[in-house]
C-alpha cells in the first residue's frame, strides 16, 4: 500500500512540474526571435471601450479586466516550432475549448477558471503565415464570448 501512495505521490509530483502559468508561458514566448509583448491595463481598457461603437463587442469586452499580446512576427521554421511547443503546455493546466488546423494555420483556445468553475480568462492561441500570438484575455470572459472579441476593430 506504501508503495502504490508513494508512486502516485511521484506521478502527481511529476505532473505539477509541467503545469505553467499563462505568465510562465508568456515569459517563454518573449525570449523567441522577433518576439513583442504587449499588455493592456484596466485603465487602458477604460480608454478603448469609450472609443468603441459595436454594442455587442463593448458589452462583451466590459468583461475584459486587461490583455495581453505575444507575437511572433515572420518566424522561421523554427521559431514557429518553438512557438507552438511552449504554448502546448498550456493543456496541462487549462482546459483546451477548441482547436482548429487548416493548412498553415493553427488555432487553440483554453479557458482559465477557478476551483469553482467562474470563468478567469480566455486564452487564444494563433500560428498562421506570417506569425504566432498568444492573446490572453483576463476577466469573466469564456468561449461564449470569442465571436464578439475576435471582431474586435
Amino acid at each position: 500500500m506504501k508503495k502504490i501512495l508513494m508512486t502516485l505521490a511521484l506521478v502527481l509530483a511529476s505532473q505539477m512540474a509541467f503545469c505553467q502559468t499563462i505568465d510562465e508561458v508568456f515569459e517563454k514566448v518573449k525570449a523567441l526571435p522577433n518576439a513583442q509583448y504587449q499588455e493592456i491595463s484596466k485603465e487602458m481598457m477604460a480608454f478603448v471601450l469609450a472609443q468603441m461603437n459595436d454594442e455587442k463587442t463593448k458589452k462583451t469586452m466590459q468583461k475584459v479586466e486587461s490583455m495581453s499580446f505575444g507575437m511572433i512576427s515572420s518566424p522561421t521554421e523554427e521559431t514557429r516550432t518553438a512557438f507552438i511547443d511552449i504554448v502546448s503546455s498550456l493543456k496541462n493546466r487549462y482546459n483546451k475549448v477548441a482547436e482548429e488546423q487548416e493548412e498553415g494555420q493553427k488555432m487553440f483556445v483554453f479557458t482559465d477558471s477557478d476551483d469553482a468553475g467562474k470563468p478567469l480568462g480566455l486564452i487564444l492561441v494563433v500560428s498562421e503565415g506570417e506569425g504566432c500570438q498568444l492573446i490572453y484575455f483576463k476577466g469573466n470572459v469564456g468561449m461564449e464570448d470569442l465571436e464578439a472579441l475576435s471582431n474586435m476593430k
